[in-house]
Parts: structure tokens; sequence; C-alpha cells
């Protein structure tokens, strides 16, 4: 299961374009969610955070405590977040819970 960035609000979901943990150690996508690594430490604007999708975005990064994405949804939302923690206490269940923005805007 992961997460739908379109829905308002997101939320879990079993779709294809959801955003998900795989294996414990990549944030992964089957569909048309395009996922880069943010590298600076201050948060991004909704524009360099939408650019850095389109540009170097695909569908894995690495998952790592503390890390920053740009997303670039299916429906054309972007957002941008930051893994808080990792829990993998139950190794066939690992779970990473993060801070989030979605801009309620398109393009």
């Amino acid at each position: 299961m992961g997460i739908d960035f379109d829905a308002n609000p997101p939320g879990p979901d079993t779709g294809s374009n959801t955003l998900f943990l795989y294996l414990g150690s990549y944030l992964q996508t089957d569909g048309n969610i395009r996922i880069a690594t943010w590298t600076k430490s201050v948060s991004p604007t909704r524009d360099q955070c939408n650019v850095l999708a389109q540009t170097q975005g695909n569908y894995e990064q690495p998952a790592e405590l503390g890390g920053r994405y740009c997303l670039l949804t299916e429906q054309g939302h972007t957002a941008y977040l930051k893994i808080t923690s990792i829990d993998s206490s139950n190794t066939a269940d690992v779970k990473a819970y993060a801070d989030v923005i979605v801009w309620n805007t398109t393009g």
C-alpha cells in the first residue's frame, strides 16, 4: 500500500500511482509519479521542487532518515517530503514517516 498525493487530503491507496516504501530501503512508484532527492539544507519552494522532479525525477530514490524529496504526481501536483523516522521493528512491514507539503497547483 502506498500514499496517493493527488487525493485531498493525501492518504493510503492501493492504486498504481502511489508512492510506497520498497524493501524498507527505497521510495518507489509503479505509476507516473516522478521523485528526486532534494540535497539542499533549506526546504524548496514549489517551483524549485517542480523543476527538480521534472528534470531529475525517476520512479525510485533511496529512503533515508532525514532524506528530502520532491515529487511530481500523475495529476501534476508538486510535493515535498522529509522522512522524519523509519520504523524497522517489524522487518516484514517497515514503515517510513514523513512531513509532507503538497502544493494545490499543477504544471
